[in-house]
């Protein structure tokens, strides 16, 4: 590979790092803002707002475990990078996680609310939000218990 070659695809990598901190930057704007909206306006906290919430919160923090990725890839020690890269994937990845559930959790709530036009809305705020927050979680204990085993590794013959 050239010199030249080797600049282009260490400027893409800068380019798209920058891309991914801009998209990120604005995903943060966007959940404080969300925050601040559901802070300062009492009177449009309604069960699907509350859900939308707390989906900004998983959002908040899969977005900054993004962010930190890029500050410590761009500028970081590569010394503690390894413990780094682990808790950083384990947040994401939870938060991820956390997000598909409670985004579930609104679509279920919003196809029972029109089609049966009662819902409890403590029952399915409380359910939606031990099922959303506890089941990654769980994923994750499992796979972390499951991993310095080497019963999850797939072998490269298979892949």
């Amino acid at each position: 590979m050239s010199r030249e070659d080797n600049a282009t695809n260490n400027s893409l990598s800068f380019n798209q790092s920058c891309v991914s901190a801009v998209s990120c930057g604005l995903s943060i704007f966007g959940a404080i803002g969300i925050f601040l909206t559901f802070a300062l306006c009492p009177g449009i906290r309604n069960t699907a707002r509350k859900l939308m919430t707390f989906l900004t919160i998983a959002d908040f923090l899969q977005t900054s475990g993004y962010l930190a990725s890029i500050v410590v890839h761009g500028f970081g020690d590569h010394v503690s990078e390894k413990l780094f890269c682990t808790v950083q994937s384990a947040v994401t990845t939870y938060s991820s996680l956390v997000s598909f559930f409670l985004t579930v959790a609104i679509a279920v709530y919003l196809f029972t609310a029109v089609n049966r036009r009662e819902v409890s809305s403590t029952r399915v705020l409380v359910v939606s939000n031990v099922v959303s927050w506890t089941v990654p979680g769980n994923h994750l204990t499992i796979f972390k218990a499951f991993h310095p085993l080497n019963l999850l590794h797939v072998s490269p013959d298979l892949a």
